[in-house]
């Protein structure tokens, strides 16, 4: 039995809203597993060590001195704001 990928519902995209100081602010587009593993993963950092030195995330190197907040926001939401 083929599955005609066409027919099913997209997947769930959310948009990493990185905040730094200075006003600055990464947004990443990704699918919501992924999202939600690196905003835990940043938490769990956090949560261990503060917010001090380099961290390497899976698809993103901080400087944890400068993060300021990070959050998920829907992918359209991103797109249009």
């Amino acid at each position: 039995m083929a599955i005609d990928l066409a027919s099913l519902p997209p997947e769930p995209r959310w948009a990493v809203c990185i905040h730094l100081k200075g006003g600055h602010v990464a947004r990443i587009m990704m699918p919501e597993a992924n999202a939600v593993s690196l905003l835990e993963a940043i938490d769990g950092h956090v949560r261990a060590h503060g917010f001090r030195g380099w961290r390497r995330f899976e698809l993103v190197v901080l400087n944890m001195e400068e993060l300021q907040m990070v959050r998920l926001i829907p992918w359209q939401e991103a797109a249009d704001g």
